[in-house]
């Protein structure tokens, strides 16, 4: 072996591949002849076009020596020549570069080196990802293990520049300081220095933790009641009672305590900020009080000179409310629609309910609404209602950010009550309205359901036409790739379309759907590997192509008869055909199968079904041939223990 390796290495007898130095290298190994075989290691580097794969090869050979100080100086070699974005269709934490230092930390951690060598890499780590928050967090935390209490108050500082808008990770990093310096009531004051009542709840708990292992709680409680008394129309203490009552798992509790703050609040004539009205409607739907959330949101949106941002949030507030708990009976007042009345009637609190009965009855008569509701056992604001208020936030804020997620929900909501014309017709705006959507996929899906149906077979399919071409675009025409999909969507829609195809035993078509795939993006080697798979899945029968199936001993195949030339020229598109003469494939039952000519096949040989991915596969990638070699000897072996076992 060493002797056919120095033959391959001289360059003599053929040029230099990546495949022939890694075997080389691998049967050295297996030899224990090391210093050949790290020579071979660092050889690829000359000759790879993968540059930092070559080093990251060199770190697994030095990882399975253990020789971590080696490994790691080859990975920080890899993870230099890399980008921060290599595949722009990928999150940062799915980048080469960032798995790189991922490894790096862990095999710094595993082998106890030096915190330097942990803070050399973060320093490059952020350099190259400036603008990840959880990368900068996770560098803190390390140094605050660490004790290097001084470096993490400077990383929290220049967080801090880096990100103004945080307000939440900046008042966990200051306790986490003032707690490693021991000092637990130090960090009692940071929280309550910058307590702010719409924390997130992982905040809150942090908080109401510290205060529990400092036995500090009940002083909580007691210093909030007395802010109550001494500062009765502040809200801050009644939120802060609040939220210990929630904690305590008493909800009804926390509900009055925002209750008797309001009645305070009106019984006094004080008038409502837009900071309280935000913050009662938040809270009050933390604990599902859907009434009081509508009532607080109106009140918002109702104020005199409200600024236009808090209106647009108060209207999108009672959006979700309707659409959160359509089935909710939402009634205002005590259980019934003479609220409403009171509302025309009475109003001690100038700005807080004016505008409710121009919102509530904007398309349809008080009198007939109250008459025609009140008959009824309980009072809903449903998807209708949900829909007209949709219809105000678009006409008033049409640059409004949440349409497309309110719109989005509003369609699920006639989804789950079948509702198909509805479906099909908010839909369609959503699809012209909203082209960068998020949530584009779902609803296009949703409205190819409601097709489906409706037995409007060609609307369906177009739709999943379309969003093919419009999900191998955003993945730069490479949409499946090698391994998982790179663009999710694109496969399910695909796989979808197929299996809708197939359902409708239109066989001929889903392989038209195949040709056109892999013709709009033919660098994709995961469409034939799906195409042959289907084939394999679905061998041609008499019933399926009258006329168009001739059975030889070789296998089946199209006739050259006119009845043949409708599946033929499915798949053929711009150049492609299934073959017409005897030539079968060893895919599918009983080795009958498809044989496929593509613009892969070469002379008069054609492309099975079998040897699509392969075909793709030796094009790109000339060592690919051995792994064929292995994979048909595999396969050989895997039919004749199947045969066996029969």
């Amino acid at each position: 072996m060493g002797a056919m390796a120095a033959g391959i290495f001289t360059g003599c007898e053929r040029p230099l591949s990546n495949g022939s130095i890694a075997i080389t290298a691998r049967e050295y190994e297996a030899q224990l002849d090391f210093s050949n075989a790290e020579a071979r290691w660092k050889l690829l580097d000359s000759v790879s076009a993968d540059r930092a794969g070559s080093q990251i090869a060199l770190a697994d050979y030095y990882h399975r020596r253990m020789q971590p100080q080696q490994e790691l100086q080859a990975l920080a070699a890899a993870e230099a020549r890399l980008p921060a974005i290599e595949d722009p269709l990928q999150p940062e934490a799915q980048q080469r570069a960032w798995k790189l230092h991922e490894r790096a930390q862990q095999l710094i951690q595993a082998e106890a080196m030096p915190a330097a060598a942990a803070i050399q890499d973060y320093e490059i780590w952020i350099a190259k990802y400036p603008r990840m928050e959880s990368l900068q967090r996770r560098y803190f935390d390390f140094l605050i293990g660490s004790g290097m209490l001084t470096r993490a108050s400077q990383i929290l500082d220049g967080y801090r520049r880096t990100f103004p808008n945080d307000r939440v990770f900046p008042v966990r990093a200051r306790t986490s300081l003032a707690e490693k310096r021991g000092s637990p009531g130090g960090a009692i004051a940071v929280y309550d220095a910058a307590y702010d009542p719409l924390w997130p709840q992982e905040l809150l708990d942090g908080y109401f933790k510290l205060l529990e292992d400092s036995h500090k709680l009940f002083d909580f409680y007691q210093n909030a009641r007395r802010a109550v008394v001494a500062r009765p129309l502040d809200l801050a203490p009644a939120t802060r009672l609040f939220h210990y009552y929630r904690k305590q798992s008493d909800v009804n509790a926390a509900r009055r305590e925002l209750s008797e703050f309001r009645v305070r609040k009106e019984a006094a004539k004080a008038p409502w900020t837009v900071a309280e009205l935000n913050t009662l409607a938040i809270l009050c739907d933390s604990v599902n009080d859907y009434e009081e959330v509508i009532r607080y949101s109106y009140a918002l949106y109702s104020l005199p000179r409200v600024d236009p941002a808090s209106a647009e949030g108060a209207l999108v507030q009672i959006i979700s409310v309707l659409l959160k708990a359509p089935d909710q009976p939402i009634r205002f007042g005590k259980g019934d629609l003479s609220f409403y009345r009171d509302i025309a009637t009475m109003d001690q609190s100038p700005g807080f309910l004016n505008g409710i009965l121009s919102l509530i009855f904007n398309s349809q008569y008080p009198d007939v609404q109250f008459r025609s509701q009140q008959t009824k056992s309980e009072a809903y604001f449903h998807r209708a209602k949900a829909a007209e208020l949709y219809a105000l936030l678009s006409d008033r804020f049409p640059r409004s950010v949440r349409r497309s997620e309110l719109l989005s929900r509003l369609i699920d909501s006639y989804a789950l009550y079948g509702e198909d014309e509805a479906i099909i017709r908010q839909g369609t705006a959503f699809i012209s309205d909203f082209p960068d959507a998020q949530q584009r996929t779902k609803v296009a899906l949703q409205v190819a359901d409601a097709y489906a149906r409706r037995k409007q077979v060609p609307e369906e399919l177009g739709v999943y036409n379309r969003l093919l071409g419009e999900l191998a675009a955003k993945a730069q025409q490479v949409p499946i790739g090698n391994a998982q999909p790179r663009s999710p969507e694109y496969a399910r829609v695909l796989q979808r379309y197929v299996s809708r195809l197939s359902q409708l035993n239109r066989i001929a078509d889903a392989l038209a759907v195949y040709r056109a795939e892999i013709d709009r993006n033919p660098n994709d080697p995961g469409l034939y590997d799906r195409l042959a798979d289907f084939l394999g899945a679905n061998p041609p029968r008499d019933s399926t192509f009258p006329g168009s199936i001739v059975a030889s001993q070789a296998g089946p195949v199209l006739s050259s008869q006119p009845d043949g030339e409708r599946t033929a020229n499915a798949f053929a598109g711009s150049g492609g055909h299934i073959c017409r003469h005897g030539c079968g494939s060893v895919r599918g039952g009983r080795g009958r199968g498809w044989s496929i000519r593509t613009p892969l096949a070469t002379g008069d040989q054609p492309l099975r079904a079998e040897s699509l991915s392969a075909r793709f596969a030796i094009r790109s990638q000339p060592d690919f041939l051995i792994f064929i070699r292995h994979h048909r000897e595999s396969r050989r072996a895997d039919a004749a223990a199947g045969r066996s076992l029969v």
